[in-house]
């Protein structure tokens, strides 16, 4: 089920929460947890490549060894701080830190490959806006990933207590969201809220449908109909209610699918600060 767990380790604070979010849940479904650190290749190291020769190209610029080799040196004292962090923390539950160099989306989906689920950060950074909550890197692997990807929110300990929601359309997206979120309810004996928003004709036929899978794992649920804008009238349900986790499908539409995640979702994650559980169709 959810037995092999990969958290994506990068130095900063949402390291520390992703840790202990896959320490909790790795208890509770007796799984073990592997950390990834990618050495990013950086594009100091690449040098300035040479243009074509028909362009007037000039020799590639030669960077300063002891210049790369600084770089090397910090990113090799993070990777040894973040193994001493996940031995601490992990324990017992460890499947080991992997480090690797390469390009940093597609080293996390290449990892995500032998993975039941990835905990990793939204990665904001502290110049950007307090109401942008999810970086272009974050965004990417969320589209890309192989496996379900989840996003602590600020308070990773409490994040498996319930109850859940999840935001449901039908969708291939939402439908593989609908699974694993069910999954990880059962494993927490949470409570569940599937809220589906549209004009009643397509709503009820979905409600019908996540209704039929729920009612097998005997859990406590409530189903939801509004109408409006879907990212909207989802984010003020939840702020008249306390949920620990959002599902939520990734996807995008007709020739865009594979580059996006789709309005809604993506107007969530952005401006929500909640934990969620996000699958990409």
């Amino acid at each position: 089920m959810f037995k092999n767990i990969l958290v994506f380790l990068d130095g900063g604070e949402e390291s520390l929460q992703g840790l202990t979010a896959a320490v909790h849940l790795a208890r509770l479904a007796e799984g073990r947890i592997r950390g990834l650190f990618v050495k990013k290749i950086e594009l100091l190291e690449l040098g300035l490549l040479p243009l074509a020769p028909d362009m007037g190209a000039a020799p590639p610029v030669l960077l300063d060894p002891e210049l790369l080799a600084s770089l090397e040196a910090e990113k090799d004292k993070t990777a040894q701080r973040l193994a001493e962090l996940f031995a601490a923390t992990v324990g017992p539950l460890a499947d080991g830190l992997q480090v690797v160099r390469g390009e940093l989306v597609e080293e996390l989906v290449q990892a995500s490959r032998t993975a039941d689920v990835v905990i990793m950060g939204r990665n904001r950074l502290a110049t950007q806006p307090t109401t942008d909550w999810i970086s272009d890197v974050t965004r990417q692997v969320l589209k890309r990933s192989l496996a379900p990807v989840l996003l602590p929110g600020s308070h990773p300990q409490d994040l498996l207590q319930g109850p859940f929601l999840l935001a449901y359309d039908a969708s291939p997206a939402a439908n593989r969201t609908l699974r694993q979120l069910i999954r990880l309810a059962a494993l927490a004996q949470a409570a569940v809220s599937v809220l589906a928003v549209g004009p009643p004709d397509s709503t009820s036929p979905w409600l019908e449908e996540a209704s039929s899978y729920l009612k097998p794992y005997n859990l406590t649920f409530s189903l939801e109909a509004l109408e409006g804008k879907a990212s909207e009238v989802i984010q003020t349900f939840v702020a008249q209610r306390q949920f620990s986790l959002i599902g939520l499908g990734a996807h995008g539409h007709f020739r865009l699918r594979d580059l996006v995640l789709g309005t809604t979702a993506d107007k969530m994650l952005r401006h929500m600060p909640q934990a969620f559980l996000v699958c990409s169709g």
